[in-house]
């Protein structure tokens, strides 16, 4: 059996996809065909999400939504979809703002930095010192680095060094050894 699963999101997807994605981990004998619809923040956006929705539908078997969507017009358009929509974000906020006495933000993209614009702009000065410092060859500016990996050719510095940059913005370098 596959059911189409969409990952609806007003920046780029990933948290929606990252909990939907361990939600679906519980069903291992169902395959799940992903689609992932980034950047819906308007109107016309979720409409356009909703057309490609409702055209998965096969066999009158409804698809799978998860949504991060902040902007509740938004957020109604893609639950009249004709799809079991979970509103992964509304199903926490309701009851925190109750918990925490006030009313949230309702803002897109706070959790990946774009709210802390000095821990984004780290983020992407760490980013760009990784790329332009990947040739693995020379020592320039290698006290520039907050990490240093070293190993044999393919076993994964740069994928490494990446994702150190853009998950804990630290300013990565690799160099490559011969190992004989």
């Amino acid at each position: 059996m596959k059911r189409d699963v969409f990952f609806i999101s007003d920046r780029t997807g990933i948290t929606a996809e990252n909990l939907g994605d361990s939600l679906l981990t519980q069903f291992p004998s169902i395959q799940f065909n992903r689609t992932n619809i980034p950047f819906v923040t308007n109107e016309k956006a979720a409409q356009a999400a909703v057309l490609a929705i409702r055209q998965s539908r096969k066999n009158g078997v409804e698809p799978i939504v998860f949504s991060t969507l902040t902007d509740m017009a938004t957020q109604t358009i893609i639950k009249g979809s004709c799809a079991h929509v979970f509103d992964l974000f509304g199903t926490f906020v309701e009851p925190l703002e109750e918990a925490l006495g006030t009313e949230s933000s309702h803002k897109a993209g706070r959790m990946h930095g774009i709210g802390d614009t000095n821990a984004y702009d780290k983020r992407v000065h760490a980013l760009n010192f990784t790329l332009g410092h990947d040739d693995g060859l020379s020592l320039r500016n290698l006290h520039d680095a907050d990490i240093v990996l070293i190993g044999v050719s393919r076993c994964g510095k740069t994928p490494t060094c990446l994702y150190l940059a853009m998950q804990y913005s630290l300013k990565g370098r690799k160099l490559s050894v011969d190992p004989r």
